[in-house]
């Protein structure tokens, strides 16, 4: 120890060093990963190429059975890696960005020949850009009662409908179970 006053230690100096020990009862602990035991399954490098698989087209299924990967351990990983879960949903996006691309360029081609099929198949993936009408799949509100925003005598009118319809049933539809 030094012979330092209780005044010299509360008010540091700062214009002239002085030197001060410190006794220390044991030296810091710094953090050392462990090199026991058993490696991960699957490692960061391993999980990058299975990424690298999905944006390609690859499902997770089939990336796995190709780099020889459990599709639990996999979903394990995803779920308790946050880096994973955020490089897993980046290469969905990916994945789905390119299928747009090839959809697109399927259009341009089918156009020479039959433009219905590829035209079809960019309404039903992307409703939103290239529906005639609106559609809202994932709306909530969707599937709600319309019986405030319908008349109710409209509402009248289709049941008396409807049950003219279960009374007499037209010529090749099965009976009514």
């Amino acid at each position: 120890m030094s012979d330092l006053t209780a005044d010299q230690l509360s008010e540091p100096k700062l214009d002239r060093p002085e030197a001060v020990e410190f006794q220390f009862v044991r030296e810091p602990a710094q953090f050392k990963p462990s090199r026991n035991g058993r490696p991960a399954k699957l490692s960061t490098r391993l999980f990058i190429e299975l990424c690298r698989r999905i944006e390609f087209g690859k499902s997770v299924l089939d990336g796995c059975f190709e780099l020889d990967i459990s599709y639990k351990t996999a979903w394990v990983h995803i779920n308790r890696r946050p880096a994973f879960a955020r490089r897993y949903r980046q290469a969905q996006e990916i994945a789905k960005a390119r299928e747009r691309e090839e959809d697109l360029k399927r259009l341009g081609q089918a156009v020479q020949e039959d433009w219905r099929v590829a035209a079809w198949r960019l309404e039903r993936r992307w409703p939103a850009e290239f529906a005639l009408r609106r559609v809202d799949r994932d709306d909530p509100q969707a599937a709600q009662p319309v019986g405030d925003r319908v008349p109710f005598e409209t509402l009248i009118e289709d049941a008396r409908i409807a049950a003219e319809v279960a009374l007499q049933r037209p010529p090749g539809l099965p009976p009514a179970t």
